[in-house]
């Protein structure tokens, strides 16, 4: 194998490699920021409160501020878990990008949540933080959307930058209002009804995605996710702190 080809053939395996390094680093970064979150005293549990397995899911049910995070973060991580599947098959099949260009996309999303968490980490506590959730999911859907239009990579990796940059600091958002919120001794449950609710979005959300793009072609997926946050910014937009 001549130079060349050894060189080209690197460039091209080397593209997986960026971006999984890239958001490696952004995660052990990020965690290491959300240390730095403001301490805020949790609200008191009330005596005689539930204490059975389902009292999570009860108060989540019951507490509309708890439905509203729930709502949101189910929103987060369905973009989380399906936004990039139409992406990696539209660069694919039909912009025909290089592996390596392609790679380099995906990592701009490790840089857009490092310069969340390093920029907004400390002022996400909010009294209004609807109306923050609300611009988030603004911001996440819209650009999610443009996925769909851009063709250009550097757009591209722009694109996705900005909306792991709003992901990001949805998450933080939705877990430090939560542990605002939640009563000491129901805390672990909401966590675990929250978690478990999310989960299932993201697994529905990559099955049902991978069906919709065999059927349609990644555009009218992306913008299906697009559409998909404006009731999620009426709700918040609706809602009192």
């Amino acid at each position: 194998m001549t130079g060349p080809a050894v060189g080209g053939w690197l460039l091209q395996s080397l593209g997986p490699l960026v971006a999984f390094a890239a958001n490696a680093a952004s995660f052990v970064i990020s965690a290491l920021l959300l240390a730095r979150l403001p301490q805020d005293t949790p609200a008191p549990a009330k005596s005689g409160s539930d204490e059975s397995v389902l009292a999570g899911l009860r108060l989540v049910r019951r507490d509309r501020a708890q439905t509203v995070l729930l709502a949101s973060a189910c929103y987060l991580n369905l973009l989380a878990a399906a936004a990039f599947l139409p992406l990696l098959v539209r660069s694919d099949d039909e912009l025909h990008l290089a592996p390596l260009t392609t790679g380099l996309i995906v990592s701009a999303s490790g840089i857009g949540g490092l310069i969340s968490s390093f920029v907004l980490a400390r002022h996400c506590d909010t009294a209004r933080w609807p109306l923050l959730l609300a611009a988030v999911l603004a911001v996440n859907g819209a650009a999610v959307g443009m996925l769909a239009g851009f063709d250009a990579p550097l757009w591209l990796a722009a694109t996705v930058l900005i909306i792991d940059g709003a992901s990001a600091l949805g998450f933080i958002v939705v877990a430090t209002i939560r542990q605002r919120i939640t009563p000491n001794a129901l805390r672990g449950r909401v966590i675990t009804s929250n978690t478990a609710a999310t989960a299932t979005v993201r697994v529905l959300a990559l099955s049902i995605a991978g069906t919709l793009i065999d059927l349609t072609g990644p555009r009218p997926v992306l913008l299906a996710l697009a559409a998909l946050a404006i009731p999620f910014v009426l709700l918040l937009c609706t809602s009192k702190p």
